[in-house]
């Protein structure tokens, strides 16, 4: 996470920002809280994805990316940029895209309301 940080700090430049890839995160074993927690300012769009340490892609839901805490996260820290769904593929595309989109539809919604509190 300090590199990152170190990098932005030295380039200093607001058209460059980080490619977070939720997948990547989880395939490399990084704590995703902790990275998001750092350089969520820094964040410009949002690969959804997910993986485990052993599986570079598996489907949304079935590897180590905690979903529900990443985006309670993202909207903790004013998120409101882009999402890239980069998933795995099977079969049917269109039917896997529905899949996903219907699985990762809720939790973008939930990061767009404000909270009531």
């Amino acid at each position: 996470t300090s590199g990152v940080l170190d990098f932005f700090e030295y380039v200093k430049n607001p058209f460059v920002s980080v490619n977070y890839d939720t997948g990547n995160s989880a395939y490399w074993n990084f704590d995703q809280l902790n990275e998001i927690s750092n350089y969520s300012h820094l964040i410009g769009n949002i690969h959804i994805k997910d993986c485990t340490p052993e599986l570079y892609s598996v489907p949304l839901g079935k590897g180590n990316v905690d979903f529900p805490a990443v985006f309670k996260l993202l909207k903790l820290k004013g998120y409101k940029k882009h999402f890239i769904l980069q998933t795995a593929r099977g079969e049917n595309d269109i039917n896997v895209a529905k899949e996903y989109y219907e699985f990762i539809t809720p939790l973008i919604n939930e990061l767009n309301n404000e909270s009531r509190t």
